[in-house]
C-alpha cells in the first residue's frame, strides 16, 4: 500500500521477518531503484516505512519490491 498523503508505504514484511525500526529499503523495480524507505512502525506480520525526500515517491506504486540497504 502506498499512501501519498503522509508520504509512507506499508510493507507485507515484518518483525516475524526480522525486519526493525529504522532500518532502510530501496524501492525497486525491475532494475530501477525508485526511492528508499525507513520502517517506522512494526508489527508481526507487516511494517510501515517512511518515503524519504529523495525518493521518486510518485513513481512509487503497489507491488513494487524492496531490497534491504
Amino acid at each position: 500500500v502506498v499512501n501519498r498523503e503522509f508520504d509512507f508505504i506499508v510493507l507485507n514484511l515484518g518483525r516475524k521477518q526480522g525486519l526493525e525500526v529504522g532500518q532502510e529499503f530501496a524501492v525497486v523495480r525491475g532494475e530501477e531503484v525508485l526511492g528508499r524507505v525507513k520502517v517506522e512502525k512494526l508489527y508481526d506480520e507487516l511494517s510501515a516505512a517512511a518515503i524519504l525526500p529523495d525518493s521518486k515517491k510518485d513513481a512509487i506504486r503497489e507491488g513494487d519490491a524492496v531490497k534491504a540497504i
